[in-house]
């Protein structure tokens, strides 16, 4: 008899699948005027800063070291796409796709992710600081070793992600949709919003930082920390 299915795997994202033979390709070589340019089987590397296309479409391609600081790319769509060493802060990715997209050790601090869609995404070692994800859709979504300190997480909808040792100090998660999600070693303090949680699942240790906030949340005041004698 075949053994039970681990409910695991329904979960965790498929890898990008990169073709074979990248062509390595500085940034520079790709800037042109079209009004959706598009990428494919390229190993991209160089400065984009600053840069703005709308419907950019990338397929096939790992992106190393590349600067996309401030970078304007509503609408685009990475497909089978490996992000590594990238500079992503104050990007703007509005309404983007993410579709079997890694992100490796890339700093996207104070980007704008509002209403993108994710499926089959894995971050890993990403700081997304201050990130603002208001209202992005996601499946099979795992973030590990990640910092999402101050990270507005209203209104997602991230059903069964896994948010593995990640820094989620002083996030808003003001209705949010994180049923099954597990929130594995991750920091919850300061969380705003803390109701946005449920159905999410957390540890013994990380309810008792949850706890103040809870007690705040329902009215409760506590005070002192000693009982008066009988």
């Amino acid at each position: 008899m075949a053994g039970a299915r681990d409910p695991e795997a329904d979960l965790a994202p498929a890898g990008a699948r990169l073709p074979s033979g990248l062509r390595r390709t500085p940034a520079d070589d790709l800037v042109d005027d079209s009004d959706e340019p598009a990428w494919s089987g390229l190993d991209v590397f160089g400065d984009l800063v600053d840069w703005e296309a709308s419907r950019l479409g990338v397929e096939g391609c790992r992106l190393t070291s590349v600067q996309l600081t401030g970078a304007r790319l509503e609408r685009a769509r990475f497909v089978d796409v490996v992000f590594e060493s990238c500079e992503l802060s104050g990007a703007v990715l509005e309404e983007a796709s993410f579709v079997r997209v890694e992100l490796r050790q890339c700093r996207i601090v104070g980007a704008l992710f509002g209403g993108s869609r994710w499926r089959d995404v894995r971050v890993e070692g990403c700081k997304l600081d201050r990130s603002t994800f208001v209202g992005a859709i996601g499946e099979r979504l795992r973030f590990e070793g990640s910092h999402l300190v101050e990270a507005d997480l209203r209104q997602v909808r991230w059903p069964g992600a896994r948010l593995v040792d990640c820094d989620l100090t002083a996030a808003d998660v003001g209705g949010a949709g994180l049923d099954g999600a597990r929130l594995t070693g991750s920091h919850l303090d300061l969380v705003r919003n803390v109701r946005g949680l449920a159905g999410a699942e957390v540890e013994p240790d990380q309810l008792l930082a949850l706890a103040p906030l809870l007690a705040a949340d329902a009215g409760i005041v506590v005070r002192g920390g000693s009982h008066p004698a009988p």
